[in-house]
């Protein structure tokens, strides 16, 4: 279960992405200290109780915000088969882990990992940086975990999209799994799997199972209305995203949440595939 280590400081020769002023120094409020809670990232900040508040896809990061490196992880052949967002901010100490197991997916030019980093104060850039061209990279101000997101939406490629928060990590195989539920499936479904609840340092942790008693198949409108996926669990089609509009900045509270009930309004149906897709991770 444990991703690849970052590449080394000599691999990280290439140009890299959005550097612009270097976090802390960004104009505007400075967002709350800590990382977490309503425009933090991670477990608290980007799962069932993170959200962001202003800017949304293309406008998240505006003339004042992040400039792209349009070359930067970006192959000349095909195109990519699954694009992975992470949203981050202030996620130094967990980061590099998300981003290796993202990469370690599929070969270089299947599965593209982009990384949107939201005003992180603590050198979280700097981590994002050490990959290179090997992920596209675009840092900006604060702008909350909902703008973050849609911006990475905004650069992916793939006609599959996956979000990894940066605290948290892809399992090995995840999205292999996934992609061949996806092919079974008819239209207009989003497959969704598992996670497994980690403590800081990785190691297993006995809490409950959030799809314990769930069947596999398409999931009742009762379970979407309850709860529904956390946000890294789907494998979401981006034509399904750009019809609904992605994450919805305005919303505080249970962004994922409002997101899958308005893919459930568009006629979309959820499914559930059992498969441990990701690594949550727990703390402080």
């Amino acid at each position: 279960m444990t991703p690849p280590p970052p590449p080394a400081a000599d691999d990280a020769a290439a140009p890299v992405c959005a550097q612009g002023v270097p976090p802390g120094e960004r104009g505007g409020d400075a967002p709350p200290a800590g990382g977490h809670g309503e425009d933090g990232h991670g477990e608290d900040g980007h799962g069932e109780d993170g959200h962001g508040e202003d800017g949304h896809g293309e406008e998240g990061h505006g003339e004042d915000g992040a400039r792209q490196c349009p070359t930067s992880g970006r192959g000349e052949g095909r195109r990519p088969a699954v694009s992975v967002v992470i949203p981050v901010f202030d996620g130094a100490a967990f980061v590099a882990e998300a981003v290796a197991s993202a990469l370690a997916q599929g070969p270089p030019g299947e599965v593209e990992v982009i990384a949107v980093d939201d005003g992180s104060r603590d050198g979280s850039a700097a981590r994002l940086a050490a990959f290179g061209t090997r992920i596209v990279f675009e840092a900006g101000p604060h702008r909350g975990a909902c703008a973050a997101r849609n911006r990475g939406l905004a650069l992916a490629r793939a006609p599959l999209v996956a979000f990894l928060d940066a605290d948290d990590t892809l399992l090995p195989g995840a999205l292999a799994a996934q992609r061949q539920a996806a092919a079974r499936l008819g239209p207009r479904r989003i497959v969704f799997g598992d996670h497994v609840p980690v403590d800081a340092g990785g190691a297993p942790t006995p809490r409950p199972a959030r799809y314990a008693g769930l069947r596999p198949g398409a999931v009742p409108l009762a379970f979407m209305l309850e709860a529904g996926p956390m946000t890294t669990s789907p494998l979401y089609p981006a034509a399904a995203l750009a019809a609904v509009g992605g994450f919805d900045p305005a919303v505080r509270r249970g962004q994922e949440y409002n997101l899958n009930l308005r893919l459930v309004l568009a006629g979309w149906r959820f499914v559930y595939a059992p498969h441990p897709i990701y690594a949550r991770r727990a703390h402080p």
